[in-house]
C-alpha cells in the first residue's frame, strides 16, 4: 500500500494524477497495436477502476486535450478513445518525469540494494508462480 503512493513526478509540472496516466498508458499502448484506439470498457477492465471513474478521468483528459472520444459507427454503444499530439506529448513528459524521480530514488537506495531487492523479488515470485 505505501508503494501506491509513490509519486516519482509529483513536485514538477509534468505531473498528471496517476489514473489519467495509467489511461493515457492504456490508451497509447493500444493505439500502437490498433489505428482504432481503445475501448471505454477495456481501459476500465484492464486497469480494474470502476465505469464512474474512467467517466471522470476521460472527461478530464478531454477538457486537456489529451485525448479524443468517438462513437463506433457500427455499434453506437461502443465508444473509442485515442491520444491526441498532446496527450501523447504529456505522456512521454511524465515518463520522462518518473524516469527522473525514479533514478534518484535509486541512486539513494544504492546499487547494492537495488540488486538485492531485484533477486528478492524474483524469488518471490518464483514460489508465486508454483502456488499457481
Amino acid at each position: 500500500m505505501r508503494f501506491k503512493r509513490f509519486d516519482a513526478c509529483a513536485d514538477t509540472a509534468c505531473a498528471l494524477p496517476q489514473t489519467e496516466l495509467a489511461v493515457l498508458l492504456k490508451a497509447s499502448t493500444c493505439c500502437r497495436r490498433s489505428a482504432e484506439g481503445v475501448c471505454v470498457s477495456s481501459i476500465q477492465e484492464n486497469l480494474h477502476i470502476s465505469k464512474p471513474a474512467v467517466s471522470q478521468t476521460l472527461n478530464s483528459l478531454e477538457q486537456k486535450g489529451f485525448i479524443h472520444r468517438t462513437i463506433d459507427p457500427n455499434d453506437r454503444r461502443k465508444i473509442t478513445v485515442t491520444l491526441t499530439c498532446e496527450g501523447q506529448t504529456a505522456l512521454n513528459d511524465a515518463k520522462m518525469c518518473f524516469d527522473k524521480g525514479l533514478d534518484s530514488v535509486l541512486e539513494q537506495f544504492g546499487e547494492e540494494n537495488a540488486k538485492s531487492l531485484v533477486e528478492l523479488i524474483n524469488r518471490l515470485m518464483d514460489i508465486i508462480e508454483t502456488k499457481n
